[in-house]
């Protein structure tokens, strides 16, 4: 009878920090880098509102579209939370569609914040196709300089 007691006793303990534990693991996983972009659709050429949490013991962040390698097409400076806000401006000759912006972390290299820290995150953005007529551009193109292939009106 004891060490049936004993057994049920060590199954409970055994629960109990199952459960103890599985906060702190939800925790965890929700304190890595994150990054939101507003708006969520724009134009090309148009000005996103960039905003990124869990950048802790950075010094800044470069953003970037669609590859983190890629040029940077903007810069912010992290603050003693860890987060920043900053606008940068989508490329105009980025194609319509979904892509992606991404916020690498940046630490002190020697006395310059510039090193990659290992940090970074992404956050989906949709670049909405132009509401103006390329056709109408084209035609008038051809107009003004006769020598545009017509080919290109398609």
């Amino acid at each position: 009878m004891k060490s049936r007691l004993m057994s049920h006793l060590v199954m409970l303990s055994a629960l109990a920090l199952a459960v103890a534990t599985l906060p702190s693991i939800a925790v965890h996983a929700q304190t890595g880098p994150s990054l939101v972009v507003d708006p969520a659709e724009v134009q090309a050429g148009s000005t996103v509102a960039v905003a990124g949490r869990g950048f802790d013991g950075d010094c800044g962040a470069s953003i970037h579209v669609d590859d983190p390698a890629a040029p940077s097409i903007g810069f912010a400076t992290v603050d003693e939370s860890g987060g920043f806000e900053v606008d940068v401006t989508i490329p105009a000759a980025t194609p319509p569609g979904e892509h992606l912006l991404f916020a690498v972390g940046l630490e002190f290299a020697v006395e310059f914040c510039g090193g990659p820290s290992g940090r970074r995150a992404e956050a989906a953005f949709l670049v909405a196709e132009s509401p103006y007529d390329r056709t109408i551009y084209l035609q008038t193109r051809l107009l003004r300089d006769p020598g545009v292939d017509e080919e290109l009106l398609g």
